[in-house]
């Protein structure tokens, strides 16, 4: 997984998420593993397969507000807003430092990503992150 994190991060797409597959294909009980996938998946413009790889990882570890905030976008970005806002507020829900803080700008959050996560919280509300 850490040549994929590495070809991530050098936006080395294609070669990233084969490295992904294959450390996923030794280890698929991985959720890091299938979350970072699903990114690399979601910056080469496929939210279905993101969302599946988000699946994966959330059913092999269903409290990591990074996994839900992944669904939450690639669930707006099929045009399926009410799942998106559930995921959205159980990130919230689970770490909201992490969602209401953190994700402000920062992580491995890059565009379109940030962009669509911008326009989750704002459908969400402003309520959603309140005291935070």
């Amino acid at each position: 997984m850490n040549l994929g994190s590495a070809l991530f991060a050098k936006h080395n797409l294609q070669e990233a998420a084969q490295e992904l597959k294959a450390a996923i294909a030794l280890k698929p009980d991985s959720p890091a593993s299938h979350d970072l996938l699903a990114h690399v998946l979601f910056e080469m413009k496929d939210p279905n397969s993101a969302l599946e790889e988000w699946k994966r990882a959330a059913h092999l570890d269903g409290y990591n507000a990074d996994t839900l905030v992944g669904m939450s976008i690639a669930h707006w970005q099929l045009g399926q807003k009410t799942q998106a806002l559930n995921s959205y507020r159980s990130a919230v829900f689970l770490d909201r430092g992490y969602v209401c803080d953190h994700l402000k700008e920062q992580g491995h959050w890059k565009d379109p990503a940030l962009e669509v996560l911008r326009q989750v919280k704002q459908a969400a509300g402003p309520t959603v992150c309140a005291g935070s």
